[in-house]
């Protein structure tokens, strides 16, 4: 994603990465992999990437020395080897992603779609977990569809739980939906709690739409739209559709809208994991539905907009727990990448009652923390966001016209 202000190695360039999974918040690609690519991928291909594959390396060994002990297992955070010297001197010279014409919104097979504002001097990233192609295993996947990763100013503010050494019972808790961004659904006739399972297959499910970029006369700039119906996680005749649409504005605004239709009354969970790996997260709850986070330079405001159960208004005061964050696979005990309880902040809004159809609107504003008490958002009409930047201009977001373009 991008450089870290922080990371429990201590001092360097440390790159974080998109986690979802049995993958790695702090890691690298192997240096003789890259600079292999970056000397002998074929015209065929595309001279591009070549160079895009040099451009990686340049970017991710600009300090040598980064070396996690045992930190190679699984192939996360990698080092140089001879084969990188040879390679080196005989590759050609990198190109940027913005160079080879790469866009900034992009979606892949697996369920991943990576959002950012730019890739020259990124300050945003978004990433999430939607619907995806058939898959040839479900090995190493965790219960996470629908979950987000999302970065601002060098920190990763909202998070994916990673994962650590098998030898520990955390593990398997890291790979639970109740450690992800996510949802359960409470039966409050039986007391029974639906939630997602591991995948048994590699079945396509989701459908996901995009990543698209919306035009929208009243928002300077494009907008990045793309969601997917995420039922089918879930496996229980219950849940019909649960719908979740991202809508990016970045860096400074990510609206998430939720549709989830069951077939008889639950109440629903809404789960979102924040960053607090390093304890240098400050957590203010402003009121029921609206907090603040902040981390080193960077800040977000989190607000539930709006919540409505079968038409009428369901919004119920938030609330939180501790879990356990992960960031390097390590088969040593008590290691630095090994997450404590209480790493993790868990923030839940619920439906203040039980019903068929559910609709839940988020927001999240992002900026150095100086600035983000001069950001404001509501809603008007129902449909509308309006957002009130610092310098006092406002900007309005149709939620029904981006909306259309996910569906």
């Amino acid at each position: 994603m991008f450089e870290q202000n922080h990371s429990a190695w201590g001092d360097g360039r440390y790159m974080a990465m998109v986690n979802f999974g049995d993958t790695a918040l702090t890691g690298r690609p192997p240096a003789d992999v890259l600079l292999f690519l970056a000397r002998f991928l074929p015209d065929s291909i595309g001279a591009s990437r070549r160079g895009l594959a040099r451009w990686l390396f340049e970017a991710t060994y600009a300090d040598l020395e980064l070396a996690p002990g045992g930190a190679s297992t699984f192939g996360f955070f990698n080092g140089m080897g001879w084969r990188s010297l040879n390679h080196l001197a005989a590759s050609g010279a990198p190109v940027s992603p913005s160079e080879a014409g790469l866009a900034t919104g992009q979606g892949f097979g697996s369920g991943a779609v990576i959002v950012r504002d730019s890739w020259q001097d990124t300050k945003s990233v978004l990433a999430a977990r939607t619907g995806h192609d058939e898959l040839p295993t479900v090995s190493h996947r965790h219960a996470d569809d629908g979950s987000f990763v999302l970065g601002h100013r060098g920190e990763v503010l909202f998070t994916d739980p990673g994962h650590c050494c098998y030898r520990l019972s955390a593990q398997s808790d890291a790979k639970s939906a109740a450690e992800h961004t996510g949802w359960s659904f409470l039966n409050p006739l039986t007391g029974e709690t639906v939630t997602q399972s591991l995948p048994l297959t590699g079945a396509a499910q989701g459908g996901r739409v995009g990543p698209r970029l919306v035009d929208s006369p009243s928002v300077p700039g494009p907008v990045t739209v793309f969601g997917a119906d995420l039922a089918p996680a879930y496996r229980d005749a219950a849940v019909a559709r649960v719908r979740r649409t991202w809508i990016s504005w970045l860096p400074h605004l990510v609206l998430i809208v939720d549709e989830i239709d069951t077939r008889h009354p639950l109440a629903v969970h809404s789960h979102f994991v924040i960053n607090n790996r390093d304890d240098l997260l400050r957590t203010n709850r402003a009121t029921d539905s609206r907090l603040v986070f902040r981390r080193g330079d960077a800040a977000a405001k989190f607000f539930q907009l709006a919540s409505e159960t079968d038409q009428r208004s369901s919004m119920s005061p938030v609330r939180t727990r501790w879990s356990a964050l992960h960031d390097v696979y390590s088969p040593h005990p008590n290691s630095p990448g090994q997450g404590k309880e209480g790493s993790g902040e868990v923030h839940t809004f619920s439906s203040a009652t039980a019903g068929l159809h559910h609709r839940s609107v988020y927001s999240i504003i992002l900026d150095e923390e100086s600035a983000i008490q001069g950001w404001h958002i509501w809603l008007k009409s129902g449909n509308v966001a309006v957002v009130e930047r610092p310098d006092g201009t406002e900007v309005s977001f149709d939620l029904g016209h981006l909306l259309s373009h996910a569906t």
